[in-house]
């Protein structure tokens, strides 16, 4: 809902509050639910008739949900339910078709009486607060190998990494700007979704050791060329190529930032690679990129020809670093002998360049996901901040594994949302705000954040298995069963999901399915790396004591790097004032942590 909304004048006219009711009613999201539109049309009317405080639980479960007069609502949650899902709905609605409505009706938790209150528009940010933003389109391959792929998409992550080194300049991250790659949309609209002020396109076309780049930056405002060139040169001036171009975007939008800085930034140089050397780096970023265990160990060796080719290049390190923790958190490697090799390529990546940013976040991960070092971990994701303030990774990786280990969920929320504006599209920061946001127990916002998610990433499953703990959390476990099934179709099977299914079902009763599936799991993991803690997670499900301990022990002695948010893991809420649980999160250096109940 928007975050404008002030009081509407004491004048507002009854009338005019039940023509949006009908508004609200006729809408695509409520036109089809017939017990959400009776709640909010009894609500509102009694509230009109300035009966709100007379709307509790048991009115409503009798005359709203059709309960017999002995209705207990300490035994049936239905009003509850029905009304976390009525506030998600009025979220939705005004998220979308009901954007420009002049009054918004809205529940507030803790009652049940409706709220009116007119739309206000946002104040407009003072000029001196303006700040320069740009996004990098994937440069388009016009070259007659469609294997090129790799070199336009390595080209443009390069200029991006180039301007992210300039203070003052807010650059879309890669993520998001490479959601655009083939389409084509206006700049305007792009603009608008990625939150920039201008967008930088071009394309590569490559023949041999020639290269003819084309690039030109346009203002999303008005849609006029800030700049553009062409460049005709060989592939070994590849690295005086990048550099023009991001110098170029510097002296365009030099207006909106300190100038001197960016330049005294830009003359910080970092070591060039020979050609071999770089074209392997970029070809193993594009494999990584997809994100998939195949692809993942793709790029894992060809980071590793990359340093074959040239012992200096830094950044082929942090690559390793990261295909390394891919390869763990995919379930592709066991943690005790993946998270060392991640380690080493960082230490080494840093050694070689104590700059890079991407390199202390990914250190900081592996000391706090892997090693538990949790100050070392912080200091170095802080180090990547400090170098890069704008590099989203690193505010996802200080919100979920430096803040939400400690309880600091709100500033967990916080920063996961900082992570989300300065990279919109990307699912990984969207799907664990979901998760956050149930944690905490703001069931409604956690329902609109998670449509929002798959709005621009609807295969990403891990959003519904994020959504179902999130359900699982209040209390709204059929709700949960619906969204692990989802995940567990979407992943087609994946390992944490059929653990995730046994989970689930065992606490929605279905004790049967939940066997099955902790079953299979039990069984994929003879032949398979699965994570002990994933099967700790099935036996939870259960309540079995006995089995949940001895399956988190074993996950100790992998170093599951799931670990790291177990005593704020609603899943295991049942064991809190466990002494052997307790003596395990002290094994892994955690606080007891009261979470949300």
């Amino acid at each position: 809902m928007p975050p404008s909304a002030e009081p509407a004048p004491s004048g507002a006219a009854p009338e005019n509050v039940r023509s949006q009711l009908n508004r609200i009613l006729a809408s695509g999201i409520f036109a089809n639910s017939q017990r959400l539109s009776k709640f909010l049309r009894f609500v509102v009317e009694r509230t009109i008739a300035d009966r709100g405080d007379e709307i509790k639980e048991y009115s409503l479960g009798v005359e709203v949900f059709e309960r017999d007069a002995d209705f207990d609502p300490r035994i049936d949650p239905i009003v509850r339910v029905q009304a976390a899902k009525l506030r998600s709905k009025l979220m939705e609605y005004y998220s979308g078709e009901g954007r420009d409505d002049a009054i918004v009706i809205s529940i507030p938790k803790g009652g049940y009486a409706a709220v009116f209150t007119s739309a206000a528009a946002p104040p407009k940010k003072p000029a001196e607060e303006t700040r320069a933003s740009v996004a990098v389109l994937p440069f388009v391959n016009m070259s007659p190998e469609p294997d090129n792929d790799y070199f336009s998409d390595g080209l443009t992550e390069e200029v991006i990494n180039a301007l992210t080194t300039v203070p003052g300049l807010q650059v879309v991250a890669r993520t998001s700007a490479f959601r655009f790659k083939g389409q084509n949309h206006d700049v305007r609209e792009i603009g608008a979704q990625l939150n920039a002020g201008a967008i930088l396109e071009g394309s590569v076309r490559r023949a041999g050791l020639q290269l003819r780049i084309t690039a030109q930056l346009i203002n999303v405002q008005n849609g006029y060329h800030l700049w553009s060139h062409t460049f005709k040169r060989e592939m070994k001036d590849i690295f005086e190529i990048q550099e023009e171009i991001s110098g170029a975007v510097r002296e365009a939008l030099a207006p909106l930032f300190d100038r001197t800085a960016a330049e005294k930034h830009a003359a910080v140089k970092h070591h060039r690679p020979n050609t071999r050397a770089h074209d392997l780096y970029l070809r193993g970023r594009y494999a990584q990129a997809r994100r998939i265990g195949g692809s993942v160990t793709e790029g894992l060796q060809l980071f590793e020809e990359a340093i074959a080719a040239d012992p200096e290049f830094a950044r082929a390190y942090s690559g390793l670093a990261d295909a390394w923790f891919l390869l763990a958190f995919w379930g592709v490697v066991p943690p005790n002998t993946a998270m060392p090799k991640a380690k080493a390529a960082a230490l080494k990546a840093l050694e070689l360049d104590d700059g890079l940013p991407e390199a202390h976040a990914s250190l900081g991960v592996i000391q706090t996901s892997f090693e538990w070092q949790w100050d070392a971990g912080k200091r170095s994701i802080l180090r990547a901040l400090e170098l890069d303030p704008d590099y989203a990774p690193a505010y996802q990786a200080f919100a979920a594994q430096v803040l939400l280990p400690v309880g600091e969920i709100e500033r967990a929320i916080e920063l996961q949302r900082k992570a989300i504006a300065l990279d919109p599209l990307s699912p990984s920061p969207q799907g664990t705000l979901t998760f956050l946001l149930g944690l905490s127990g703001r069931i409604e916002e956690a329902i609109a954040q998670h449509k929002s998610t798959l709005a621009t990433n609807p295969a990403y499953f891990f959003s519904h298995s994020s959504m179902a703990i999130s359900y699982a959390t209040v209390g709204m476990t059929a709700e949960a069963v619906a969204e692990i099934t989802k995940a567990f179709e979407e992943s087609r099977g994946h390992f944490s999901v059929l653990s995730g299914m046994a989970y689930f079902h065992a606490i929605s009763g279905d004790k049967e399915r939940a066997q099955d599936f902790l079953r299979q799991a039990l069984e994929a993991r003879e032949s398979n790396y699965i994570p002990a803690v994933e099967i700790a997670a099935a036996y939870a499900g259960f309540q079995d004591r006995k089995q949940t301990l001895a399956w988190l022990d074993r996950a100790l002695e992998e170093r599951s790097i799931q670990l790291f948010f177990l005593n704020v893991d609603p899943r295991y809420r049942w064991l809190h004032g466990d002494s052997k649980f307790a003596a395990i999160l002290r094994r892994l250096d955690l606080p007891a942590v009261r979470i949300p109940a």
